[in-house]
């Protein structure tokens, strides 16, 4: 039998196509879904934006009384310092989210207004948070399911991982940078004025496809030269870990083998503020003091001379009388209830 010369032996050459074709091809899919998912997520940060918008064109100028008093957050108004002063742990913070309060174990950054806004822009992002095997090392991905992970570990971990990656802030106008985490911040509001009020999020994104994680994201102490702007908003989160103000325990998020993509978008709507004061803000009585509606009953009776109205079916409201379902706006006036007038 002839033996075959190398130059004409043409069998197995579909395994060697097969395997020169294979790698660059895989790379190619890895790369895609990886692309897939982040466009996915940009999709969700811009719901969330929209939904930080929405909120705090409301709970900006919202009675003071519902967040800790004229006093600790005035109307127009939040505050960026860290908890632990008297009032600033809300249950619109973490304990809302959670349920119970850390407060004294892990101070938060921002007031009670501002953590309403917060917890507004976190819950279209709870899909997209990771489980807490990618966030330790998303590198370590054995496949594209593990990249995707459990509908129910991205539930229970997007409650915490949010907290630390989802920064709300408000530049003084859209697209503007230098975004302000820190100090007060006033919203200054006058009628026919037409103020918007703009809305940011950034979102930091767990990249965890195998392979393609490493070539398109970065490990946390390479943020920074991938976005200045999303790295020094990401210090204004509820519980800052990344970005500017991490302090120490953002310096051990540093030894994280994980991948990430910083994620920024924004909204930017009419502001629905009012010139009027509320009745927390003239020392009266809050319709939040109220749940029922209208304005409570004090203690200490009221002489009939002082009452030009008394309301028997109703509530007292200024100088009327309103519904018992409706809520009052109006400071006391000569309208009394019926039950708080002397015998």
């Amino acid at each position: 039998m002839r033996r075959r010369s190398l130059a004409s032996d043409t069998r197995a050459a579909v395994y060697v196509e097969f395997l020169v074709v294979f790698m660059p091809v895989f790379t190619l899919w890895l790369g895609m879904t990886q692309i897939g998912l982040i466009f996915a997520a940009d999709v969700a940060v811009q719901h969330a934006a929209d939904a930080a918008a929405r909120s705090a064109i409301v709970v900006l100028p919202d009675d003071p009384a519902r967040y800790g008093g004229p006093e600790e957050s005035p109307k127009n108004q939040i505050n960026w310092s860290e908890d632990g002063e008297e009032g600033r742990s809300d249950p619109s913070g973490l304990a809302g989210i959670l349920g119970a309060s850390f407060a004294n174990i892990l101070p938060s950054k921002g007031d009670a207004r501002l953590n309403v806004i917060r917890t507004a822009a976190y819950k279209p992002l709870i899909a997209m948070s990771p489980t807490p095997s990618q966030v330790i090392d998303s590198r370590g991905s054995d496949s594209v399911r593990d990249a995707i992970g459990a509908a129910h570990w991205r539930f229970a971990m997007g409650l915490a991982y949010n907290l630390t990656a989802v920064a709300v802030t408000f530049p003084t106008a859209p697209g503007a940078e230098g975004a302000q985490i820190d100090g007060t911040q006033t919203f200054a509001y006058s009628r026919g004025s037409g103020m918007q009020v703009t809305a940011r999020v950034t979102y930091l994104f767990n990249c965890s496809v195998p392979f393609a994680a490493q070539i398109m994201c970065d490990a946390p102490m390479n943020l920074r030269s991938q976005s200045e702007e999303g790295y020094h908003e990401l210090g204004g989160a509820m519980y800052p870990l990344f970005g500017d103000g991490g302090g120490a325990a953002g310096m051990l998020t540093g030894l994280l083998q994980s991948c990430f993509h910083i994620l920024r978008r924004e909204s930017t709507l009419l502001y629905q503020g009012a010139e009027y004061q509320y009745a927390s803000e003239q020392g009266g009585s809050s319709d939040h003091d109220d749940p029922e509606g209208g304005v409570p009953e004090t203690p200490d009776c009221r002489p009939a001379s002082t009452c030009e109205r008394t309301c028997r079916t109703g509530v007292a409201c200024g100088n009327t009388c309103i519904s018992a379902m409706d809520i009052c706006h109006q400071p006391r006036g000569t309208a009394c209830n019926a039950s708080e007038i002397c015998p």
